[in-house]
């Protein structure tokens, strides 16, 4: 009876879906700004922000940059911007200086725009592209 009992507790803690203490935490649901892709940009602009308001100079940046495999080497006067406009749109992020430049296109329950990377390409065909979405494994580059 006891193997039975205990069989039954493990497949009880299977179907549970097992989440670590503040694996639930998202400011921007707090906040109540999830669906708004500006307010997320912003947010995402300001903490890769060497100069930016957190005060950890360019910890974020050079996190950001390994995780997505980009050589951190030339993030020197780096200005971070949102909205950029191109001709044709807007980059919702740009990282830019005078030896390379980074667009990040951040979706938040949104669909694509008619060539929209491609818009991104042709105004700097050396710029690194990335796609964030919130599904982690979509991060492209």
């Amino acid at each position: 009876m006891d193997i039975i009992n205990l069989l039954k507790e493990i497949k009880a803690i299977n179907e549970k879906e097992i989440k670590e203490p503040g694996e639930n935490f998202n400011v921007f649901d707090i906040i109540k700004v999830s669906y708004k892709e500006l307010c997320h940009s912003s947010f995402i602009a300001e903490l890769l922000n060497p100069k930016g308001t957190h005060g950890m100079k360019s910890l974020f940046l050079q996190i950001f940059l390994k995780t997505v495999g980009i050589n951190d080497s030339c993030i020197d006067n780096l200005i971070v911007r949102t909205e950029k406009y191109i001709e044709g749109g807007r980059i919702d992020i740009a990282l830019t200086n005078k030896n390379m430049e980074i667009f990040i296109e951040n979706k938040i329950y949104a669909e694509d725009q008619p060539e929209q990377l491609i818009r991104y390409n042709k105004s700097n065909p050396d710029a690194i592209i990335l796609y964030l979405n919130i599904t982690p494994k979509s991060v492209h580059g």
